[in-house]
């Protein structure tokens, strides 16, 4: 059966085409892209498994980019035969997160500062108190030479 695949605007061909017989990669075109690569891709894949083909060409980049003419076939190749490329998790529901009354609420809760409430700004979490005068006090002892461990 041949399959027609337009990939995606960041790499050169418009178009991939091929049949997949018995399970068989034949007939693979691609419109544009570099013609001796493509012919080369074209004849390794011939007669071969879709699937082995597709799992060897996954993940191929070119140059700084993401994607490449041989990726792309592979996920053509996922595609035609109904298949998930490795890597790619089915898309799931996101989990939200649940607010203090059992509520659904896409962000959760501000703390608000002080405990009787008198500062409107939400409080600021620097770690343990005392961290940066630690830090500051231990350099200055091994400025001058003395063990940066406690005594």
């Amino acid at each position: 059966m041949r399959h027609e695949f337009t990939p995606s605007k960041k790499i050169c061909p418009k178009s991939i085409a091929f049949d997949i017989t018995d399970g068989r990669i034949s007939g693979l075109s691609f419109d544009g892209g570099c013609p001796g690569n493509l012919k080369g891709i074209g004849r390794l894949a011939e007669g071969r498994d879709a699937l082995e083909v597709a799992g060897t060409l996954a993940g191929i980049t070119c140059g700084n980019k993401t994607l490449s003419c041989p990726s792309e076939l592979s996920r053509a190749i996922y595609r035609a035969m109904g298949r998930r490329p490795p890597g790619k998790p089915a898309k799931a529901a996101t989990p939200r997160r649940t607010g203090t009354a059992g509520v659904a609420s896409a962000a959760p809760a501000r703390r608000t500062g002080t405990a009787g409430g008198a500062s409107a700004a939400p409080a600021r979490r620097t770690g343990t108190a005392g961290d940066a005068s630690a830090a500051s006090a231990r350099s200055a002892r091994t400025a001058s030479g003395a063990s940066a461990a406690p005594t």
